[in-house]
């Protein structure tokens, strides 16, 4: 039975489904291609920023944190960049439970309507929080 004022509960649409599935192959190939560069012991790429600043960015550390989470170390990946690692940890964990979700004949939420106005404050405040962390580390 639904909610007064609310109308009939409608299942996952076709295009849900295509891009759950999508989602859940993206973060297939990208766990496993970070494995393989952690393993192989791939260097990345520099960060332009901190060669033309002499500081790190907000997001520096993030290609080692990903490796680190690749190699399920997740402690050192918070070390290398608390933010970016929350955020990979997040997107997988969605990006797996997306088509179980969907599978389940459940909707996705419908986000057109937009984000709360504390949304964009509250991520911009992660970011400060997350470069003052770096900042102060050394990143």
């Amino acid at each position: 039975m639904n909610p007064p004022g609310r109308g009939a509960a409608t299942g996952p649409t076709s295009a849900q489904r295509q891009i759950a599935c999508l989602w859940f192959g993206a973060v297939g190939i990208a766990a496993v291609a970070a494995w393989y560069l952690g393993a192989s012991g791939t260097a990345g790429p520099g960060c332009v920023f901190r060669s033309a600043v002499g500081i790190p960015c907000p997001s520096c550390g993030g290609y080692r944190a990903a490796l680190a989470l690749a190699q399920a170390d997740p402690v050192a990946a918070f070390l290398w960049n608390p933010l970016i690692s929350v955020g990979l940890v997040t997107f997988s964990a969605v990006g797996f439970v997306a088509p179980l979700w969907l599978a389940r004949g459940r909707a996705t939420p419908d986000l057109r309507a937009g984000l709360p106005g504390w949304t964009l404050p509250v991520l911009l405040l992660l970011v400060l929080l997350n470069w003052l962390y770096l900042l102060r580390t050394g990143g």
